[in-house]
């Protein structure tokens, strides 16, 4: 099987309570590589997200991490019952897809 690196890589995902309230979840995801490090926060790629039917996708926001030398996407996710919930995330500029999609499947406690 040969890999295909021709998009840049989610390098770290991070979950934790949104401090305002505890039903929402916080996602912090990094998106690192070489197609990614022409970008300025003036010209930022766009975070495309979604979720499944039972969930929303309250905030979210892209901005450049310069410890990491990456792009993070903070997404808040309000789930509408407790049923498990897929979320999506890649990063596009115009009709050009940048990165690999990020995918994760949080199930709400």
């Amino acid at each position: 099987m040969k890999l295909n690196f021709d998009k840049d890589r989610v390098v770290a995902t991070r979950v934790g309570v949104d401090p305002r309230d505890p039903k929402i979840r916080q996602f912090a995801i990094d998106f690192a590589g070489p197609k990614l490090k022409p970008f300025t926060e003036a010209n930022k790629p766009q975070a495309i997200t979604s979720c499944s039917a039972n969930a929303s996708i309250a905030y979210s926001e892209i901005f450049y991490n310069p410890y990491e030398n990456s792009w993070r996407v903070i997404l808040r996710l309000e789930p509408h019952n407790q049923d498990p919930v897929d979320i999506r995330c890649t990063l596009q500029k115009g009709e050009e897809v940048l990165t690999e999609t990020w995918t994760y499947h949080w199930s709400p406690p």
